[in-house]
């Protein structure tokens, strides 16, 4: 198959990218890797297949199109119209990340030529049945394919060994408002008044790149005062951004919506136990047995960086969830509390997402590509 995405650039949907592409090639599949240039410059991060990647005035001569990218992204390389990109008489698999019950009324131009939607989550599947006029949507989970944690986390951001230490990560372009780092900052502030051996990294990632997001990452730094906090927003390797996750006694994500949530889903497989708001598509691996679920009433949905939520594009009426903050901070002081507590949830946790990172179990994937390719007569 060709492989399309923006898979050497720094950010989650690229994660998701190399998994993919990491198991494909498990799998023995042949693979046409097109490195798409990411527009924001965030391409050239990661650079482990970078050995793979054509060159992007060659066609791509495969049948099937595997296209880890939102709609958006496609309907403008179909206004660009790269050499590689053919999509008539193919079979055409996207791989799309979106958080809320509706999908933006913009992306039908670029789900038109798509054949087979893969949902990394039950959420993402629910939105794309109800709007996307795809026939296919198959839900497989996002698999997993960490590096190894680097060791020495603490050391590096001048947090003591036996501090309890909370950790929470986003990027500002994926929605201040929805990554919602304003309630981890006030339940750690509730949870923990006056106690001296506790801290919280917040790891922004591409906090720079773009100058609509210098008021809220001002805000940030403003709100971030406590002493007790570090703000971090060195681009740092997977195996760097891991080893912070490992070294954490609680991943804290209090989102507003999540189609997977892929930060929680790597605490978890590294044992990490973790509080998140009971709501979207995190439910799929989180449960009361594996994490500290925090409750919610849902509320209109008012997004400050990403205008894929924006009121003129979003379902009317579109809600998401406003975590009690009051439970979040109760949930953190009894981590705090109860060590064993923590011990025990992150190793349910790693054992439940454990199956993530075996085989793919594609064959769902080439079923679903065979019924297409009857229905277009392609080879």
């Amino acid at each position: 198959m060709n492989f399309i995405a923006s898979f050497s650039a720094n950010m989650g949907q690229a994660v998701a990218a190399r998994s993919w592409l990491q198991g494909l090639l498990e799998a023995g599949i042949e693979v046409h890797a097109i490195d798409v240039p990411d527009p924001s410059g965030r391409s050239g991060h990661d650079v482990r297949f970078s050995s793979l990647a054509r060159p992007l005035d060659a066609r791509a001569p495969h049948g099937v199109n595997f296209i880890a990218m939102n709609p958006p992204c496609l309907a403008r390389l179909q206004r660009e119209g790269p050499p590689w990109l053919e999509l008539a008489g193919r079979v055409n698999v996207m791989l799309p990340f979106w958080e809320l019950p509706r999908l933006p009324r913009d992306w039908k131009a670029g789900l038109a030529p798509v054949n087979v939607v893969l949902a990394s989550s039950g959420w993402i599947a629910e939105a794309f049945h109800r709007d996307g006029g795809v026939t296919e949507v198959e839900v497989l989970p996002l698999p997993l394919r960490l590096d190894a944690p680097r060791a020495g986390a603490r050391a590096r951001w001048g947090i003591p060994e036996d501090a309890f230490l909370l950790v929470a990560s986003f990027e500002l372009a994926s929605d201040v408002a929805r990554k919602n780092p304003w309630a981890v900052l006030e339940a750690f502030a509730r949870a923990f008044p006056r106690d001296r051996d506790v801290r919280l990294v917040l790891k922004l990632n591409n906090s720079t790149l773009q100058p609509e997001l210098a008021a809220p990452r001002r805000r940030l730094w403003a709100a971030a005062s406590d002493p007790r906090i570090r703000i971090v927003e060195e681009t740092l390797s997977y195996a760097e951004v891991l080893g912070l996750y490992a070294a954490a006694d609680a991943y804290v994500s209090l989102h507003r919506a999540e189609g997977v949530g892929l930060g929680l889903l790597e605490a978890m497989a590294l044992g990490t136990p973790v509080v998140a708001t009971a709501w979207s598509g995190s439910l799929d691996y989180t449960s009361e047995a594996n994490a500290l679920l925090v409750p919610f009433e849902l509320v209109p949905v008012r997004a400050e960086t990403q205008r894929a939520y924006a009121s003129d594009r979003i379902a009317r009426g579109a809600r998401w969830a406003e975590p009690d903050v009051g439970a979040a901070a109760a949930c953190l002081r009894r981590l705090r509390a109860e060590p064993e507590l923590g011990r025990r949830l992150g190793a349910r946790a790693a054992r439940d997402v454990a199956p993530r990172g075996s085989a793919l179990e594609l064959d769902a994937l080439w079923e679903a590509v065979a019924r297409c390719r009857r229905a277009i007569g392609a080879s």
